[in-house]
């Protein structure tokens, strides 16, 4: 069976991603995502008043309490918030098109994060290499993202930053030698939250070769490196990669940033995997929640 196509991968993704409403971890949040208040009523968290029920209005914004105690029907009213803007961060490099199911996920994450935000009356952004795109562009975007780009350790400081501070997602594998604490620090300056969205492959996670290989690297295919692997290597490999992982935990905690660690095959046929895959991991960590 074919590689998906990510036509039908992002298709999919808007689908599933209009179920589920992004939201900052509130321990994340260092101020309100949307801070100016409109002077209509509407659904954000700030109450306003109450007023008397009327045919039509929506029950689930009746206060049961004070009917409870008044036997008044009565229902509450909320400030409109000005939509926030969340930046979706697609690392594109070569190392996340290494394997299909792991650029598969980051493009169903994305388009799947952008559905979400517009499901909760927000403003998405797609941030790509060094340019910004919203609003139709995205998915015609994300359908033809190649995963090529070089990969760029000073990445988080050249970001195309927009105004204000927005709710910030990263979609990447983080396999790369810089400083985690710097580089999450950098991402999450100027944003109202970050999450960060790390994506490894099976074969990344628990490599299974052995004997002799040539490793090249995907970023830069002149450098090539001839190993003979056997346990002790591996070994090594382990402990380097499990060093760098708690490196990014630790990061994180320092900059208030949340870190959604996803494993995937290397090969994913269906997309009905990808979300089996992608979308548990952010509801149980609490970055997006149904609709």
């Amino acid at each position: 069976m074919a590689d998906l196509d990510a036509r039908t991968i992002v298709s999919r993704a808007q689908i599933e991603g209009a179920r589920f409403k992004v939201r900052p971890p509130a321990r994340l949040s260092q101020g309100p995502i949307g801070a100016h208040l409109g002077a209509g009523s509407g659904t954000s968290v700030e109450f306003q008043e109450f007023r008397d029920y009327q045919p039509g209005d929506d029950l689930r914004r009746v206060d049961w309490n004070v009917y409870a105690r008044s036997d008044s029907l009565v229902v509450r009213l909320y400030h409109i918030e000005v939509s926030p803007v969340v930046e979706v961060l697609l690392d594109a490099s070569a190392s996340m098109g290494l394997y299909s199911g792991k650029s598969g996920a980051a493009t169903f994450l994305a388009a799947f994060l952008a559905s979400a935000t517009r499901q909760a009356e927000g403003r998405p952004v797609l941030v790509l290499d060094r340019e910004r795109i919203s609003g139709g562009r995205i998915e015609p975007t994300l359908c033809a993202v190649p995963f090529t780009s070089p990969g760029d350790p000073d990445a988080a400081s050249r970001w195309p930053r927009g105004t204000g501070r927005p709710l910030r997602y990263l979609i990447s594998d983080l396999l790369f030698p810089v400083s985690m604490g710097r580089y999450i620090s950098d991402l999450g300056r100027d944003a109202a939250g970050l999450v960060t969205i790390q994506l490894l492959s099976q074969s990344e996670r628990d490599p299974r070769l052995s004997g002799g290989v040539r490793l090249v690297d995907a970023e830069d295919p002149g450098r090539t490196k001839d190993l003979r692997l056997d346990r002790s290597v591996l070994k090594r490999y382990s402990e380097r990669l499990a060093a760098h992982l708690d490196s990014i935990d630790e990061a994180a905690v320092r900059a208030r940033a949340a870190i959604v660690r996803i494993e995937v095959p290397d090969v994913v046929r269906s997309v009905d995997r990808l979300r089996d895959l992608t979308v548990p991991p952010l509801l149980e960590r609490g970055v997006v929640e149904t609709a």
